[in-house]
């Protein structure tokens, strides 16, 4: 009985093993990551930018920073393109996979229309720090409904979106990304080894 719950496991863990290579936050997508992001995209359609932002969030603790990887841009532009009655075309894949620079977005809250103006943000990676090759927030108000709903919540917020060049980034390692704002700094740790 043993013998065969530990050819199990053993098998198990043949089948497995090779796949958590794959979870990993990658400049150059194979073949086959390509076609697995579109058709994930094309499948998940109707609540394709719902699901991406959870599966490329930071998780419970940081749900608002979501992380934009290569396949994550692919299936989100498949899932956009479905709605259409489209598919993604040989250039607009093209961009995305020629595109230098991991995306990281944060969504943030405050007092005003342009809070985040002053906000900066950078990479901590083994104490290095990294600047991003470009960084803009995109500024938004909630709606009315919403602010009654959350009494003693800011009624504004930004999309803080910052692009770091992935030859800057040891991808297989994790890093921090590193919020600057005048109250201070706010630090969100990234498993590079979550994404794909």
């Amino acid at each position: 009985m043993k013998v065969a719950i530990s050819l199990i496991f053993i098998c198990c863990a043949a089948v497995l093993c090779p796949c958590s290579v794959l979870h990993a936050i990658t400049d150059n997508l194979s073949t086959s990551q390509v076609r697995e992001a579109l058709e994930f995209g094309s499948a998940s359609q109707s609540g394709i930018e719902k699901t991406l932002m959870s599966l490329y969030s930071c998780g419970p603790a940081a749900p608002e920073v979501v992380v934009r990887t290569k396949w994550c841009k692919l299936a989100l532009l498949a899932g956009i393109k479905a709605q259409q009655g489209k598919d993604v075309s040989v250039q607009e894949q093209d961009a995305i996979l020629r595109d230098a620079t991991l995306q990281i977005d944060c969504t943030v809250y405050g007092p005003s229309i342009e809070f985040a103006r002053s906000y900066t943000a950078y990479v901590l990676q083994d104490d290095k720090k990294i600047l991003p090759d470009m960084f803009h927030a995109d500024h938004f108000q909630t709606s009315s409904q919403l602010k009654t709903a959350q009494q003693g919540f800011s009624p504004y917020y930004a999309t803080m979106r910052a692009y770091f060049r992935y030859d800057g980034l040891s991808l297989q390692k994790p890093f921090s990304l590193v919020l600057v704002k005048p109250q201070g700094l706010q630090t969100y740790k990234i498993d590079a080894q979550k994404f794909k």
